[in-house]
């Protein structure tokens, strides 16, 4: 394209906010991690992501697991559910475990917490998934469901590339990163479209074809013309009458010669100087104009028929004719047709 977006359409996207500028996104949270290894087997581990609910469960005999972490079955039981627990990390409260309702319960650090209710954990908890019931002090149904609870350090933020329109110093914000992000894509697009297909610069003196809504630079229309073909260098459409300005074109492509740098300006008064230089001797006289053929309207009047002029006609079927001397077919006299009455011999 012959223009640069970034700093023209900054400064036309603040005029059309009403000088707004968008606001700062909030920085986003960094992803914790956490993980359970097993206490008797610390080869036997698993990751645990923050931002979202993780479930854990028992791992079926096909290798299957209703939940994210799949705990092995000792000895063939069922002391874990299908979903036993799940965990959740939040920027407030930090990470949780909760008890799914399973049939043996989940205890903390020998403590069993209550069913379908949050337990805080901490980095160095020792977690049991099914514990017996009836003791004060909780003890795991399995020495192999012992999990000791580590955080890990969290991943680094993502960096977010600049936006292609910097919001200006000096603003109050009044709109959000959404509406700006939507007010800059607009304002590229407004500069692609005000592009001449022809010499993929914005457009000087545009001027748009009669058969199609398609603009052009009017140097460019008129060489593609008088030089190619009498056809739309879009559309294909056959050309048959002279291009007229599009002054809507014209307006927009004003406005955003206001927003270009001062070395942009310049390039682009060199352009219409040039340009309008040229179009000092165009002319669109090879466009054959369509004119439409004016139907000749029918006109009724007297007809002038010689004095003698005599009519014949059968009446009634019969053979003998009947000579009538109409007024009708009287000749044009001065004063205006013959009003005599019909004289039948």
């Amino acid at each position: 394209m012959g223009r640069v977006e970034s700093e023209g359409a900054a400064t036309l996207a603040t005029g059309m906010a009403g000088k707004a500028a968008a606001t700062a996104a909030a920085p986003a949270e960094p992803t914790s991690r956490a993980k359970l290894t097993a206490v008797n087997d610390p080869a036997l581990e698993f990751s645990i992501l923050g931002g979202r609910t993780t479930t854990m469960g028992r791992k079926l005999p096909n290798g299957a697991s209703c939940a994210d972490l799949a705990l092995p079955s000792p000895g063939g039981t069922r002391i874990v559910s299908r979903v036993h627990a799940h965990f959740k990390h939040t920027p407030e409260d930090g990470w949780s475990i909760t008890d799914n309702k399973s049939v043996n319960g989940i205890a903390i650090n020998k403590v069993k917490i209550v069913a379908n209710s949050a337990a805080r954990l901490v980095h160095g908890d020792i977690v049991y998934v099914g514990v017996a019931s009836g003791a004060e002090v909780c003890t795991p149904c399995d020495p192999g469901l012992e999990f000791r609870f580590t955080e890990e350090e969290a991943d680094p933020v993502e960096q977010v590339p600049e936006p292609l329109l910097p919001p200006p110093e000096n603003v109050e914000p009044r709109i959000d990163k959404i509406h700006y992000d939507k007010m800059q894509t607009l304002v590229s697009q407004l500069i692609r479209d005000t592009e001449c297909s022809i010499c993929f610069e914005n457009q000087v003196h545009p001027v748009q074809l009669a058969e199609c809504p398609h603009t052009f630079c009017k140097t460019c229309i008129h060489n593609h013309l008088s030089t190619v073909e009498l056809t739309c260098p879009q559309c294909r459409q056959v050309v048959k009458g002279e291009p007229g300005d599009n002054l809507a074109v014209q307006s927009l492509i004003d406005t955003l010669t206001d927003s270009f740098t001062a070395e942009e300006r310049a390039d682009r008064n060199a352009l219409v100087a040039k340009r309008t230089a040229a179009e000092m001797t165009l002319s669109f006289d090879f466009i054959a104009p369509t004119r439409k053929v004016k139907k000749a309207r029918r006109t009724h009047g007297a007809i002038a028929l010689p004095p003698d002029f005599q009519a014949s006609f059968g009446i009634g079927g019969s053979a003998s004719g009947a000579t009538v001397a109409h007024s009708r077919f009287a000749p044009t006299r001065e004063s205006g047709t013959s009003e005599d009455p019909v004289v039948l011999d």
